[in-house]
């Protein structure tokens, strides 16, 4: 990785940022959970691996989550972190 040429950030302001068009959101779940990475976090004991094997679920299988649909049967993963 010598001699690579690296280009300054690009910044935008609050103004601009206001103004521009940005793509609409793609949701694995609709209104409920968009498309990309998400953690679900929280105190102990209160359901979150229950919570993410639900989501699971109907996300793979392309069901409905309480009454939010899924648009189609997407792939997904579930791991889990302790601190």
């Amino acid at each position: 990785m010598e001699n690579q040429i690296v280009k300054p950030l690009e910044t935008v302001g609050g103004e601009e940022l206001l103004e521009m068009q940005l793509p609409s959101k793609e949701f694995i779940i609709e209104g409920l959970l968009p498309k990309g990475l998400a953690m679900i976090v929280g105190a102990i004991k209160i359901g979150k691996s229950f919570l993410s094997l639900q989501v699971a679920l109907a996300v793979s299988s392309g069901e409905m989550l309480w009454s939010f649909p899924t648009n189609k049967p997407h792939p997904c993963g579930r791991s889990r972190a302790k601190s």
